[in-house]
């Protein structure tokens, strides 16, 4: 079994928070594909990066998490694309391990 999550953004860069309807899209999406969705949206969750040497970015995340038998790479690098669009990102975090469940 792998455990995929997927990063995204709450607030766009300057600082306004995105339309509650893309969350509930993506959770809605991840549902219907998956069988069932990890939301963390409550804590929170801050991404640091250094995008040059004088400036360090900052996102605060919310991370949907889902169950999958196998990991289908062309499904998540199309869907990476169409969020990276979606919440106006150069990049975005999509990682899967394996996992066992008891």
């Amino acid at each position: 079994m792998k455990l995929v999550q997927v990063f995204v953004p709450l607030v766009d860069n300057d600082g306004n928070r995105f339309p509650e309807e893309k969350f509930k899209d993506l959770q809605s999406a991840l549902t219907e594909k998956f069988g069932g969705i990890t939301v963390y949206r409550q804590m929170s969750i801050e991404g640091l990066w250094k995008e040059t040497n004088k400036r360090t970015d900052k996102d605060m995340l919310a991370i949907f998490e889902v169950l999958a038998d196998v990991v289908d790479t062309d499904y998540w690098e199309q869907l990476k694309a169409r969020l990276a669009t979606k919440f106006r990102q150069k990049d975005l975090l999509i990682r899967y391990w394996e996992v066992t469940t008891i």
